[in-house]
């Protein structure tokens, strides 16, 4: 009989072999969980550089979006235009492409930081939030909190998460400028 350890590591190497061997969302998201957050993007791009990912790349993207932190949004955006002929909104919940629907376009998002730091490739419909990672985010304060403003062209847009109430906007493309804004402590 296989003692405690052994039993967890044996079912930390299942999850693994059926990710790879037979990929779907679930079992691509149930590998995933079995790193930490910030390391969980990474875990995906290197599953996804083994695997034939038959058509997995958008929907485990969005399934798994709002559990990364730390994420190399440079390699992901390689991703997004290698994987941009099987892109789909059909992957967002009804809710999501009910609100996204709804706005302007183009439209206005902010992007919240540090003022040494360039907007990236994650945006907001909320200036709250915006406001929320400017002054910092999971412990960390940023010295001089910045929230950028922009108009985003629908046409751009990748995802749209409205979970965690974030309203978060993911971009094929950063915007071509924006406005900087700094941000007093409350």
């Amino acid at each position: 009989m296989a003692s405690p350890g052994e039993a967890e590591e044996m079912n930390l190497l299942k999850r693994a072999i059926e990710a790879y061997c037979d990929p779907t969302p679930k079992s691509i998201q149930e590998y995933l969980m079995l790193f930490g957050s910030a390391r969980r993007p990474e875990a995906l791009l290197d599953l996804l550089e083994e695997i034939d990912d038959r058509g997995l790349f958008w929907p485990t993207l969005h399934q798994e979006w709002t559990t990364f932190d730390a994420i190399p949004q440079a390699e992901f955006v390689k991703r997004f235009r290698l994987h941009r002929p099987l892109w789909s909104r059909d992957f967002w919940s009804d809710d999501e492409r009910t609100i996204f629907d709804a706005l302007p376009d183009p439209f206005k998002a902010f992007w919240g930081g540090d003022a040494s730091r360039r907007p990236t490739y994650c945006w907001t419909l909320d200036f709250a939030v915006a406001k929320k990672f400017a002054l910092g985010h999971r412990g960390m304060r940023h010295p001089k909190p910045t929230v950028h403003t922009a108009q985003i062209f629908k046409s751009t847009v990748c995802m749209f998460l409205n979970e965690r109430n974030e309203s978060e906007v993911v971009l094929f493309r950063k915007p071509w400028q924006s406005r900087r804004k700094a941000i007093n402590e409350p």
